[in-house]
Formats: C-alpha cells, sequence, structure tokens
C-alpha cells in the first residue's frame, strides 16, 4: 500500500467574546490558514496546485460538544505554487478537529485524517480528535498530518472518507460600523453575529473589525441575520438566499447605532428589505410604486426609489407629536425640476398647514410645521430652509425642530445656516385623525407633490437630538 502523509499547519488567531469592547485595530485578528506541505521517504516539499485538490471538509466541535463546523467545505485557492484556504472565525475556548477531508476537483477524498484507533492512526503523529485551545489575543498553530486516500485502504480512517453526502456551503462578507465620537466618523467594529434558518440557530459568531467572511449551509428557506454590539442597537434582517449569497464579493455593510439613540424614536424605517418599522413601535408601512434597489453602501434591496409617482403610506402615526422633535433620512434627489420633492410628511391629507414636512429641491433642504388655524397663508407656517443641493448625491439630512425659532438643520451631520419662512409663533398642531404620515409625497393647497430619487434610513424622534447625536444618527 503506498502512502503518503501531508503536513499542514493551522493558524488561528484567537477571538473575545461578543460582549468585549475590542480597540480598533488595522491588524486583521481570527484568521484560520492551512500551509500544506508533504513528506515520505520518496518525496517532500509544498503540496503542489497540480496535485489537483479542489475543497477541504472540516469538522470542528467546542468543549460542550456542539458542532461548530459540521463538515465545512472550503474551497482552496491557489497560492505561491500550493493552497490555502479563506479565514474562518472561532471563539476564545477549547475545540477538537473532529473531521478533515482534502477533496480534488471531482468531489472525490483525496486526503484524511485517520481516527485515533482506526488502522491507519498509527501513520500520523496526532490523530483525530485534535484538541486545541483558542486564547484571546494569541496565535494557536495546530499541526495536522493526512494520509493519502486510496482505493485499498479508503475504509482504514475509522470514518467513511469517500461514500458520504457533501455538505454544500456558501460565503457571504460582512462588515459592521459604529461611530467614533473622538473622530466624529463610522469605523470598522467588532460585532456578534447570529444567523438562523427556518428558527434553527445555524451560527453564533464573533465578527472582527474588519470585512469577515462567513460560511453557512446552503439550504432553503430564508435565513435570518441579528448583528449586535453591547451598547449598540441590534440590527436584524432577513434573506432570500440568493439575495445573501450577492454579498460572495462585495461586503454587507452594516452600520449599528448608540442605543442612545433609541430613547424617544417613534419610527425607523430602515428600508432593509421592506418597508417596516423598527423603532418597536410597528408603524409598518405600505409601499405604492416604489422599488427597492441598493442603498448608499451597495447593499442590495435595501432603500426605496420613488419614481415620481410612488409614495409610501404609514399611517395616522404622530397625532400626539409636539415640538421639540427631530427628523433624519438619507436622501439622494433625481429630479432637477419641482420646486417641491417631498421625503416626509407627518400629517397628509388635511387642507390647513399643520404636522411637519421635509421637502427637497435641486437648491436647498427644507423642514417645517403648521399650527392647524390656516392655509395658503404664511401666517399659519413656520419653516427652515438651507441652500445645500442633495441632487444626484446620497445626503444626510437632518431637522430638529423645538421652537418656532429654534429650528436647526444639518447635512451630512453638520449644522448649516438657513433662513426661516413663515410667521407663526403657535405651537405644532398634530391632532388630525383623518391625516396621515407618507414618505415621498405630499398635498399642499390641492396640489399633490412627488419625489423622484432615493430614500433610506427615515427616522423622527419626539426629542431634540443634540449636535453630537445627529452625526451618531446617519
Amino acid at each position: 500500500m503506498k502512502t503518503l502523509l501531508m503536513s499542514l499547519l493551522c493558524i488561528v488567531c484567537l477571538l473575545t467574546s461578543c460582549t468585549d469592547d475590542a480597540p480598533i485595530s488595522n491588524k486583521p485578528e481570527g484568521t484560520l490558514n492551512f500551509i500544506v506541505e508533504k513528506t515520505n521517504s520518496a518525496e517532500s516539499g509544498r503540496l503542489l496546485s497540480s496535485d489537483s485538490l479542489k475543497s477541504v471538509l472540516i469538522s470542528i466541535r467546542d468543549e460542550k460538544g456542539v458542532l461548530v463546523y459540521d463538515r465545512l467545505q472550503i474551497d482552496l485557492i491557489s497560492f505561491g505554487g500550493g493552497y490555502k484556504i479563506e479565514p474562518l472565525a472561532l471563539k476564545a475556548g477549547n475545540y477538537q478537529l473532529i473531521e478533515f477531508v482534502a477533496l480534488n476537483k471531482d468531489g472525490v477524498a483525496t486526503y484524511a485524517v485517520p481516527k485515533e484507533g482506526s488502522t491507519l492512526a498509527h501513520l500520523v503523529a496526532d490523530p483525530l480528535p485534535i484538541n486545541f485551545k483558542i486564547a484571546a489575543n494569541a496565535i494557536t498553530e495546530v499541526n495536522v498530518e493526512v494520509v493519502k486516500v486510496e482505493e485499498d485502504n479508503k475504509d482504514l480512517f475509522g470514518y467513511t472518507v469517500l461514500s458520504f453526502n457533501i455538505v454544500k456551503t456558501f460565503s457571504f462578507n460582512i462588515a459592521v460600523f459604529t461611530y467614533n465620537k473622538l473622530s466624529q466618523t463610522f469605523e470598522l467594529s467588532n460585532a456578534n453575529l447570529i444567523v438562523k434558518n427556518g428558527g434553527s440557530t445555524i451560527i453564533n459568531q464573533y465578527l472582527q473589525n474588519v470585512t469577515n467572511k462567513i460560511y453557512l449551509k446552503d439550504q432553503s428557506g430564508n435565513y435570518t441575520l441579528n448583528v449586535a454590539k453591547q451598547g449598540y442597537a441590534a440590527h436584524q434582517r432577513q434573506f432570500p438566499l440568493d439575495e445573501l449569497k450577492q454579498y460572495a464579493n462585495s461586503p454587507m455593510v452594516i452600520t449599528l447605532y448608540p442605543t442612545s439613540l433609541t430613547e424617544g424614536l417613534e419610527v425607523y424605517y430602515p428600508f432593509s428589505g421592506n418597508a417596516n418599522d423598527e423603532s418597536g413601535n410597528q408603524h409598518h408601512g405600505t409601499v405604492y410604486g416604489a422599488t427597492l434597489v441598493q442603498d448608499r453602501n451597495n447593499n442590495i434591496n435595501s432603500s426605496y426609489y420613488f419614481n415620481g409617482n410612488s409614495r409610501i403610506d404609514l399611517g395616522n402615526i404622530l397625532d400626539n407629536l409636539q415640538y421639540p422633535f427631530t427628523f433624519s433620512s438619507w436622501v439622494k434627489l433625481e429630479d432637477s425640476n419641482n420646486i417641491y420633492n417631498p421625503v416626509f410628511t407627518s400629517q397628509d391629507n388635511a387642507p390647513l398647514y399643520n404636522g411637519f414636512d421635509v421637502n427637497t429641491n435641486v437648491s436647498g433642504v427644507g423642514i417645517g410645521y403648521g399650527d392647524g388655524y390656516g392655509e395658503n397663508n404664511p401666517a399659519y407656517r413656520r419653516g427652515k430652509t438651507v441652500n445645500s443641493s442633495i441632487y444626484g448625491v446620497w445626503t444626510h439630512i437632518c431637522g430638529v425642530v423645538s421652537g418656532p425659532n429654534n429650528i436647526k438643520l444639518y447635512i451630512n451631520g453638520k449644522e448649516v445656516p438657513g433662513y426661516y419662512q413663515g410667521e407663526t409663533q403657535l405651537p405644532m398642531a398634530s391632532n388630525f385623525p383623518n391625516d396621515i404620515a407618507r414618505i415621498g409625497q405630499m398635498t399642499s393647497n390641492g396640489v399633490t407633490y412627488n419625489f423622484k430619487g432615493f430614500i433610506d434610513e427615515v427616522k423622527v424622534w419626539s426629542r431634540a437630538l443634540s449636535a453630537d447625536e445627529v452625526p451618531a444618527s446617519m
């Protein structure tokens, strides 16, 4: 029987738990690489790409016996005349490698690690299961030797290495950003990821402050992703399989917002695959003509495009709203002609000036409210406008209304000087049961105006955000 031994060096950089606040750095952590070599009396050196390996199957369980990876199939990549695999992530703790099989391009087992007690176990220094420990902020090296699988030894490994069902897998990339108050920018951050399919948890994995590649079983049904970090509101979204696979090459970008920004949050429409309200108040929207498209981060089906004759109705949801209040949203205007391109109105349908609305045009952004006493007369409204074009480029707009003479407008997190319009000094009126809130459309003085362009991340707070909170809400 011809036997070939091949030594694999597994390098595992360690991860901390999901509640740790690891400092942000540029050094990647949590990688798992295989450096492949072969040695025997006749031949030694690196396993060459001419050996025609295509992928590896690995199974790893934790110290509680829970399978972390169950025959996960990972493609091998030619590198420097040999092979490497994409990084894998593991939390700190104790583990066992319980299966390791290398496959050729036809999916046939070519090399495998024999199991302790099997006929071939004596050929390797450390047969399966192989114990290893992942310690925080350290590198663990695991030496693995495999035996070439041949016709006369295929039943001697202690487990089946030829006749098995390969678990079909796929991968996607994900990057998480949080706000850094000192630099006043969003930066890559660590977090924790839980992925479920059909109610069952597939993985519970630590994400590093880099772009993370995640491997999942390819199975029917929708995948639910939950990204969480201590001190920040969790992000949850459901993905069809085909949509999740589209992040194989470019990363899904997730922004986590401080939990302090949930205080007074009345509505939050992230437009992550639908028009649902994620504030917890269940004010879900009904879409008329608007279509899901990529957002500013190129995330798929993560913002809405309004074609100039579309809207999202939210119902009578803000009847009790008074100032102070805050509105914020990401917008990209496509219409250069209309004087009004309404992003949001809190009280549409009534002939009177009431509630508040946010409008844009090619040269400016404005927010205003009505006192509920009249129509078509500046005496019954009050607002502020800034000269700042949002035409053709994703722009974050935020209006903070604290009173008739205390209205602030922020563009991309920075307050911009503007000018007041309207004369009323009375409070905003909102209690109109027949009115509804709308995104992308508004009727004023009998004329209906429509927004044309892109809208994302619509939020309304029943309080005034501070100057520090506004950029953190972007």
